[in-house]
């Protein structure tokens, strides 16, 4: 119904992003905001993450308040952030969930042995777990893996 001049910027981005740019098979932009605006009108988390020329974008869906159920719903665009992209990159990088859960404690900036602590694990099989992390991501060190995340 309406966008601002900077969601238009975004929409226009995405119409041109060439096909082989998104994760195969493709979706048509219109038929990731419909099932993102009729996910919204049932109560249920409406977010998805697309790949732009200038990275990635987040895209949220709340019913309008003050309308009749199954009417307008608000669709905002912005950047996405490391974190926001996190559960995303782990499954693109197939990270167990162990990985995960010692990738949430380092971006929490919990030190090696209060991971272990934690996790009820060793600090060794924690530096283990970092060593899987680091060659699945491609990054040598936490420092990097901290970058990489949230850059």
């Amino acid at each position: 119904m309406a966008a601002t001049p900077s969601a238009r910027e975004w929409i226009g981005e995405l119409e041109t992003l060439p096909a082989h740019a998104l994760a195969a098979p493709t979706i048509p932009m219109e038929s990731t905001i419909w099932n993102l605006t009729q996910a919204a009108r049932r109560s249920l988390p409406a977010l998805t993450r697309v790949p732009t020329r200038r990275g990635w974008i987040v895209l949220r869906a709340q019913p309008m308040t003050g309308q009749e159920e199954n009417s307008a719903v608000a669709v905002t665009i912005q950047p996405a952030t490391g974190t926001e992209l996190l559960s995303a990159m782990a499954v693109w990088h197939g990270l167990t969930p162990k990985e995960r859960t010692v990738v949430d404690h380092v971006l929490e900036g919990l030190a090696t042995k209060q991971i272990a602590r934690r996790l009820e694990l060793s600090p060794h099989t924690v530096n283990d777990h970092f060593k899987s992390i680091y060659r699945k991501i491609g990054v040598s060190a936490r420092e990097e893996l901290i970058t990489r995340l949230l850059a």
